[in-house]
């Protein structure tokens, strides 16, 4: 059995090796260039990820949750309030869990 997102893994490794020669050739054929190209912009999305992270954890999330988990609360319900995106972020939340 093969999973949708072997599948999307797989097709992305495909479609992004021929990265590395064109960000070669676009920066002159200059070895290093090109490995510091690549190594920073593998870097960004990690740093930006790391940081995405920190602040979300660090939020009081954790506390918001508990107290809705004590009332009886659903998290959707938290996450979705009230309004015309409640509905769709709850859907969503249930969709994918």
């Amino acid at each position: 059995k093969i999973y949708p997102s072997v599948i999307s893994i797989g097709i992305l490794s495909m479609g992004a090796q021929n990265v590395v020669p064109t960000i070669w050739l676009y920066l002159g054929r200059d070895v290093r260039r090109t490995r510091r190209a690549i190594l920073a912009g593998s870097l960004m999305p990690l740093v930006t990820y790391f940081v995405w992270e920190t602040v979300i954890l660090g939020s009081g999330i954790d506390d918001a949750m508990a107290t809705a988990a004590g009332t009886g609360n659903t998290a959707a319900a938290m996450i979705g309030g009230s309004g015309d995106g409640a509905v769709l972020v709850q859907n969503l939340i249930q969709v994918f869990s």
